[in-house]
């Protein structure tokens, strides 16, 4: 398990875009034995569409955004209620149960969605979002989410932390968004650190770092790391 995770969390670092932080997602899903997932990212104004990346059906997340769903969703409330991961299903107890909300299970279900555990996250901005790790009518896969809770935590904050990197990058550089970790690669770079060791500093494989330092060289258009390093530089000296 213990490699699974180290595996996901380096391929989740070079995720550059949606679809490679869905396919990150998705392959550590399958890996493990799991069902669908559904990340949802709510802004703090409600004329605002959430962001959602999700394996689920593509008719029921079209529906469920059409409709505003994400307003109602009593999942998704209990989220911003509670801080803390749960679980959900047929025989969930939610406060103020309706028709509606009866409706709208069953609807879900329809697609496969039965139940699940959903984790929520921290801001996202100014609102909250959550992770879903959800389960058909078959108990295996929701025996398996059990099983792999904890390990489900690690992944799910992993995958928001990226989320946030991937939208709200710490540098832009000759108008071109860095993450987080592509700029500590830079600097222990500039400070004279080799790969390995950067890669030591970072707690990732050397490999990962080399893949960080050729999607920087990439997106400047430099022909070497060290040229990268120095815009960095000269980025923080015209900062400071």
């Amino acid at each position: 398990m213990e490699c699974i995770l180290q595996a996901f969390l380096d391929d989740l670092e070079l995720a550059g875009n949606i679809r490679q932080l869905r396919d990150v997602l998705a392959a550590i899903i399958t890996g493990l034995g799991l069902g669908s997932y559904a990340y949802l990212a709510l802004n703090n104004s409600p004329s605002r569409r959430p962001r959602l990346i999700s394996s689920y059906d593509t008719r029921w997340t079209d529906h469920y955004l059409v409709k505003r769903y994400e307003q109602r969703d009593p999942v998704i409330l209990r989220s911003l209620r509670d801080p803390e991961a749960f679980e959900w299903g047929p025989d969930t107890v939610w406060s103020g149960t309706s028709a509606w909300i009866r409706d709208f299970f069953h609807e879900a279900a329809s697609f496969g969605i039965h139940a699940g555990l959903t984790i929520p996250m921290g801001r996202w901005q100014g609102g909250r979002a959550a992770l879903t790790f959800a389960a058909d009518c078959r108990s295996e896969i929701l025996s398996a989410i059990r099983h792999c809770a904890g390990e489900l935590r690690m992944i799910a904050y992993g995958f928001h932390k990226q989320v946030r990197n991937l939208f709200y990058p710490s540098y832009v550089i000759e108008g071109v968004s860095l993450s987080l970790r592509q700029v500590q690669c830079l600097e222990w770079l500039a400070r004279g650190k080799t790969i390995e060791e950067t890669a030591m500093l970072l707690k990732v494989k050397p490999s990962t770092v080399k893949q960080h330092l050729q999607i920087v060289r990439e997106k400047l258009g430099v022909h070497t790391s060290a040229h990268a390093a120095m815009l960095l530089i000269e980025l923080k000296r015209d900062r400071s």
